[in-house]
């Protein structure tokens, strides 16, 4: 049985899913990059005002909400991906049932973790790759924020050192794409994400074989 899952098959997967379905994932990030443009641009013109203070203070929280909206859905696009499930643009816009639970575990993993930064970093860094998994669960599940956060730490017990490297390996694909005059990132973004999607099956996968042997 295998022991831990391949940070390199994942990449791999990701990358190939990347390749095959590339004008799809553009689109996304195009969107994504659109409406986040679209609410910067707005909060400029308004915030030029001081007696539209309120206006601005409301734009921002739209463009906060949306954000994690957006994010739910190339989530679960990514989940889609690894699976071989077919996905629509409209999957951006339409996850508004996690977005409690998937907001309420951001706070929470963050305020953990953050914790964790001021206990001499190395907690902060164990602790984030503990509940990691977490958005995966609420989104794919339908679990609750705290039911997530447990799931997740049962998923990666034993497996911190490879998501690690992983979460190191994300980084420089990352900034790599970013030296590629920027264009990389449209590569790299779909890349990372459908590989964590992909070990976040894995790791499914491992806790699943774990249990019945």
């Amino acid at each position: 049985m295998k022991q831990t899952f391949s940070v390199t098959e994942a990449v791999s997967t990701g990358w190939q899913k990347t390749i095959k379905n590339l004008w799809f994932w553009v689109l996304i990030i195009a969107i994504s990059i659109a409406v986040s443009s679209f609410f910067s641009a707005v909060n400029a013109v308004i915030s030029k005002n001081q007696d539209l203070a309120t206006l601005s203070f409301a734009v921002s929280l739209i463009s906060f909400v949306f954000s994690i909206i957006i994010q739910i859905g190339i989530t679960k696009v990514a989940i889609a991906e690894v699976d071989s499930k077919k996905s629509t643009v409209a999957e951006l816009f339409i996850n508004w049932d996690f977005f409690g639970n998937y907001l309420l575990g951001s706070i929470l993993v963050g305020l953990i973790v953050f914790a964790g930064i001021i206990l001499l970093i190395v907690p902060g860094i164990i602790w984030g790759l503990k509940y990691s998994m977490f958005p995966y669960l609420v989104i794919d599940k339908g679990m609750g924020a705290v039911e997530a956060m447990q799931e997740s730490s049962r998923l990666t017990m034993g497996h911190k050192w490879q998501l690690f490297g992983f979460a190191l390996l994300k980084g420089l694909i990352a900034l790599a794409g970013l030296l590629a005059l920027v264009v990389g990132l449209f590569l790299a973004l779909p890349t990372t994400t459908i590989a964590q999607a992909k070990i976040y099956r894995d790791l499914q996968g491992l806790a699943k074989a774990k249990e019945n042997s």
